[in-house]
């Protein structure tokens, strides 16, 4: 649902080439760099999409129907696959995401660094495993789940917390057909909802018998019914996540189609509670450190008292383990009550067992017989258990917290790509909306998930932050929530007045220099896991296509590839001279399809950030360009002057940014503008040189209110 603001129909046309670079069809085709972008040659797929995102105008739509429609579409391809399967007499088999048949392709990622160290014994199917499989048995609830060999606890911290609002879990398990083997999923993607089909295949920890190791086969000598009973039978069969009860399916087959949705078990491993929450529920978080909460008593009150209702919290331990509570740890906040003027937090360990030892935990001398009817608990190591709320705080320093949205919320978005500036400045290109009714509003500014593409992530990452002005005004309003650990996205919750807005945004970016060039991943996966890298960069290709350069921006990002075509034929040049393989340098890739994922961004190809200067081919060489980094693998970083500028100079950070806005408003719209250079040099009241700037300012009114000559020195473009 984006526009493009400003614009007429049928004006200024856009178009993709094969280097993804949108281009204006009245404009010179960009110059083609190696392995362009989108990854995927020929795919129109991409070109597809874009239209879909960048269609206009992007107006408000009610914050629940991209949910409703995505259920439907679901609903639609669980039946037609069943119908297909009925038809053939045969089970569903997801040739896309085969267990069985596609060896460790669903377990590993697309590089080496990214092959997974599970190793599942064992494969069956849901009527091979459970005698009498139920999918849901009396409902769902945090009881449920037990975590596995993957490492997510993150994501069933979030299936746990989420278990507290009735009917959610259902809604997310949209369709099935079990006979068939058959099932349909949802989760939200970059603001988007998308469904995920998959069978029921399911990773075994044992062997089968048949197949057991000597000792075993001793132990159950002619004893395979009962080897099957103990080891392949029931829940405690399963490798990774399971439910508690011996029948019950719904956990392995929601995680399932969670890593299918990602590419594979490897990539759900490790994450944030919070954006787990935020793919299962479509809600918005934000963290905080508590020792940073200004009203503790406002948090209880207006906020955790909340909790399953408007809210939804997760909690992180400390770094070191805390009477029984796990160092770094993803726990699910399940409730929260006020008794008899004290107020407890129940929390549950994903874990399914592993609890607090402290006050109120199982057991402790607070517990009394009316206070376990008061609380409703019973002890048991079930991982769930009750603390006081300033424990809580105390052991958990930081907390997720969710914002869920029903139907009397809108939203509506709209995803730019833009360079990134070796200097951290505000962009130029900035988001606009406008509202219409006074009210709450929450406006959240998000990079692309790179979860669903890793390996083609590149070596950038970037960091977030926005600012909210309103039109007309020189005071900016707020600022964006910085979250902890989290970096997918900002966000911040305010109540506005009717009027235009504008948000202007800038984009910390780090370098990881250790990290492999996209040009090389593509090129080994490309020949060595070809499959992998044709789903993998589909991913890619599929995500960037909410992208659109605004013009001036595209300039940029273009000048960026012309460069990097250029450097890399100077550095395969110098190394078919020096009589060695052409070097993997740092430059070379696709610039079109370059922008942000979740914690690691892309930019490929070299050229000047907007905030430096031209610099000549005389210059160039005077400053000892061809000696910087990257131009030989295993060769020795300078730390010369020379070497420094030419970091600057060949920066090539691009990112992929989108804005969502939420608000109780049916005329919503969110819009692109972009101004001057000079507008866009505007400093935070708590930036170190903002009091310096200011005085300079002062200083040169002064001065040319007393008639005193200026000589002006001009500065690299951006600069203050």
């Amino acid at each position: 649902m984006s526009t493009e603001s400003g614009e007429s129909k049928g004006k200024d046309l856009q178009k993709i080439d094969e280097t993804g670079v949108t281009e204006h069809r009245s404009k010179p085709r960009p110059l083609r760099i190696p392995n362009p972008g989108p990854f995927i040659l020929r795919n129109r797929l991409p070109d597809l999409a874009a239209r879909h995102f960048l269609r206009e105008p992007a107006k408000t739509a009610i914050a629940t129907q991209g949910f409703d429609d995505a259920v439907e579409h679901c609903k639609a391809k669980v039946a037609r696959i069943a119908k297909e399967c009925r038809s053939a007499n045969r089970k569903y088999r997801d040739f896309h995401f085969d267990l069985q048949g596609n060896g460790r392709y669903c377990l590993d990622g697309l590089t080496e660094d990214l092959k997974s160290k599970l190793a599942p014994a064992g494969i069956a199917r849901v009527e091979e495993i459970y005698d009498k499989p139920e999918f849901f048995k009396d409902g769902v609830s945090a009881g449920d789940i037990r975590q596995g060999a993957t490492g997510d606890c993150w994501f069933l911290a979030a299936v746990a917390t989420i278990t507290n609002v009735p009917g959610l879990v259902e809604k997310i398990c949209v369709a099935r057909d079990e006979m068939v083997g058959v099932y349909g999923f949802i989760f939200m993607r970059d603001g988007e909802w998308i469904s995920t089909i998959v069978d029921d295949q399911l990773y075994l920890k044992n062997q089968e018998y048949h197949y057991a190791g000597e000792e075993i086969q001793t132990k159950f000598w002619r004893k395979e019914k009962q080897y099957n009973e103990t080891f392949l039978k029931g829940s405690e069969a399963l490798l990774f996540a399971k439910c508690e009860d011996r029948n019950e399916t719904w956990l392995p087959l929601l995680e399932k189609a969670f890593a299918k949705a990602h590419g594979d078990y490897g990539a759900i491993e490790g994450g944030w509670t919070g954006e787990g929450v935020e793919d299962l529920t479509g809600g918005v978080t934000s963290q905080l450190y508590t020792c940073d909460i200004l009203d503790k008593e406002r948090l209880w009150k207006e906020e955790l008292l909340q909790v399953n209702k408007d809210f939804l919290f997760a909690a992180t331990s400390a770094q070191v383990d805390r009477s029984g509570i796990i160092a770094g740890h993803a726990y699910s906040v399940l409730q929260a009550k006020e008794v008899k003027g004290n107020r407890f937090v129940l929390i549950r360990n994903p874990w399914g067992y592993s609890e607090w030892t402290g006050p109120w935990s199982d057991g402790s001398k607070e517990w009394t017989a009316e206070w376990m009817t008061l609380l409703e608990h019973r002890f048991g190591d079930d991982g769930a258990f009750w603390m006081s709320y300033d424990d809580f705080l105390h052991k958990f320093p930081l907390i997720d917290r969710t914002r869920l949205f029903g139907p009397r919320w809108t939203v509506t978005n709209r995803w730019i790509r833009v360079p990134v500036p070796w200097a951290t400045t505000y962009s130029p290109t900035r988001f606009t909306f406008k509202v219409t009714t006074k009210g709450p509003v929450v406006i959240v500014l998000s990079q692309l998930d790179d979860r669903y593409f890793r390996g083609l992530e590149g070596r950038y990452r970037f960091g977030l932050h926005f600012r909210v002005e309103k039109e007309d005004e020189t005071e900016y309003i707020t600022r964006s929530r910085s979250n902890v650990g989290m970096c997918r996205s900002v966000t911040t919750e305010l109540d506005l007045e009717p009027g235009k807005y504008i948000v202007i945004f800038k984009i910390t970016s780090e370098k990881d220099r250790g990290a492999p060039t996209k040009d090389k991943v593509v090129r080994k996966a490309k020949k060595h896991n070809s499959k992998k890298f044709l789903q993998i960069g589909m991913s890619h290709d599929l995500a960037f296509a909410k992208g659109k350069a605004e013009p001036e921006d595209e300039k940029v990002i273009t000048e960026m590839a012309a460069r990097a075509t250029k450097k890399e034929k100077d550095l395969t040049k110098k190394a078919k001279a020096k009589g060695a393989d052409p070097p993997e340098h740092e430059g070379a890739g696709p610039i079109g399809g370059e922008g942000a994922g979740a914690a690691s961004q892309q930019g490929r190809g070299i050229g000047r950030p907007p905030s430096m200067p031209n610099i000549t081919e005389g210059e160039k060489v005077e400053k000892g360009e061809d000696k910087k980094e990257g131009e030989g693998e295993g060769e020795e970083e300078s730390d010369s002057d020379d070497e420094d500028y030419d970091e600057e100079n060949y920066w090539d950070a691009v990112a992929c940014v989108g804005l969502r806005v939420y608000a109780q408003d049916k005329e919503l719209v969110v819009g692109v503008v972009r101004t001057n250079e000079e507008a866009a040099d505007t400093l935070d009241q708590d930036d170190p040189a903002k009091d310096a700037a200011g005085a300079a300012e002062d200083g040169k009114d002064d001065t040319c209110e007393d008639n005193v000559e200026v000589i002006s020195v001009p500065l690299p473009e951006g600069s203050v």
